[in-house]
């Protein structure tokens, strides 16, 4: 053993927290339905034109069973869940 070794000795290290993401403090007061919201918000940024599209024409022909539209909800509720 070096003598800076027995000079300072590692400190005991305590296990890191699961890693979470930081929630800025004006978002902890939110409501569940603001969450929903931005949660519907965000996830609609990230789809594809096309998708927007035949999600908004479903919504015109009020299709309320398509595949791309109950895609889309169950993404938005993953996504609600994880906020």
């Amino acid at each position: 053993m070096a003598t800076s070794e027995l000079l300072n000795p590692e400190p005991e290290r305590q296990p890191k927290p699961p890693n979470r993401k930081a929630t800025p403090p004006a978002m902890k007061n939110e409501t569940s339905a603001q969450k929903y919201k931005r949660a519907h918000d965000e996830c609609w940024a990230r789809l594809p034109k096309w998708k927007q599209i035949a999600i908004e024409g479903d919504r015109r022909m009020n299709v309320l069973d398509s595949h791309i539209s109950n895609e889309f909800a169950h993404t938005v509720v993953e996504y609600y869940e994880t906020l």
